[in-house]
């Protein structure tokens, strides 16, 4: 019975999933038809020439050539091309080069509607799978708050705990309120024409060939100023978002540029009361300061927040 119902979910997945991609992309259902019979021409034709029979080639209507292009090479592109310095510095997309992960510890419960019934063991883990973005959404709140204007959650994982439960990760991508760079700093990355990467005030700084966007992971201290274990409260969890905002602040009134790139706040599968952070910022400089800016990051993180 249990395979019968997942090999049921998994079909309706194959033959439902690309209906309602083309119905988001903007096909109309007349659209499908011709496409589904082009595609059924195209398989008859080359059936014929598999058994050395006469064909006559099948081509695609102009009015599909035209929706397909129109549909899809905006979504291929969106993807193509892109360096890491202008997703980075990018005031249009929410990509993976800005990133807070949050993790939690939640029940099948917790991801039920009102009044829902929780569904049967075999299927409690698709569930939960489904159903983690929409739960983990939530804590865009806290990103909105401390670091961005926008919020999107762009990756989830999920893994079952030994007590039952599950582990959920997810990273949640932000459009940063404060600038990337100063503005007196905004040339083209790529060529050293001025430009501006608007909202953000800027772009990567002065470009020539010493300098670099450095990839800088940092930790700070993992226990609080009283030297307990930190929280996993919404209350510290501001503080050192707030706080790497705050650092970077600091980096750019010396090298022009900053971005926190990712915020981790890491939880152990259980307990999950205690949190863990770690931080990695993006800073343009030149090459022979790399050094310099990670002893400086080194030690503004060594501070650590205030919680």
């Amino acid at each position: 019975m249990m395979k019968w119902r997942i090999s049921l979910i998994l079909l309706g997945i194959i033959i439902f999933t690309p209906i309602i991609a083309l119905k988001f992309l903007g096909f109309s259902i007349a659209d499908m038809k011709g496409l589904a019979g082009f595609v059924d021409e195209s398989l008859q034709a080359s059936r014929a020439a598999a058994r050395g029979e006469a064909y006559t080639p099948v081509a695609l209507p102009d009015s599909l050539k035209d929706k397909i292009r129109e549909a899809l090479i905006p979504v291929i592109l969106e993807g193509l091309g892109d360096t890491v310095e202008q997703k980075v510095s990018s005031a249009t997309t929410l990509n993976d080069t800005r990133v807070v992960q949050y993790q939690v510890n939640i029940g099948i419960e917790d991801v039920l509607l009102q009044a829902e019934a929780p569904p049967g063991p075999e299927l409690a883990e698709l569930y939960m799978i489904a159903r983690a973005p929409h739960y983990m959404v939530r804590f865009c709140d806290e990103v909105l708050v401390s670091l961005g204007t926008q919020c999107r959650v762009i990756r989830t994982a999920v893994s079952p705990t030994r007590d039952g439960r599950y582990h959920v990760l997810a990273d949640l991508a932000y459009m940063p309120d404060y600038p990337f760079a100063l503005p007196e700093a905004a040339l083209d990355p790529l060529n050293g024409d001025v430009m501006a990467f608007s909202p953000l005030a800027g772009a990567l700084g002065v470009k020539d060939d010493n300098a670099k966007l450095f990839r800088i992971h940092v930790t700070p201290p993992a226990m609080a100023a009283n030297g307990s274990a930190l929280e996993n409260s919404a209350v510290v969890r501001l503080a050192y978002l707030d706080f790497a905002k705050s650092v970077c602040e600091v980096m750019r009134a010396t090298y022009e540029s900053c971005v926190v790139g990712r915020v981790d706040l890491s939880t152990r599968a259980s307990p999950d009361t205690t949190l863990e952070v770690r931080y990695l910022f993006w800073v343009y400089a030149p090459l022979p300061k790399e050094e310099a800016v990670k002893t400086m990051l080194y030690q503004l993180v060594a501070q650590g927040p205030d919680p």
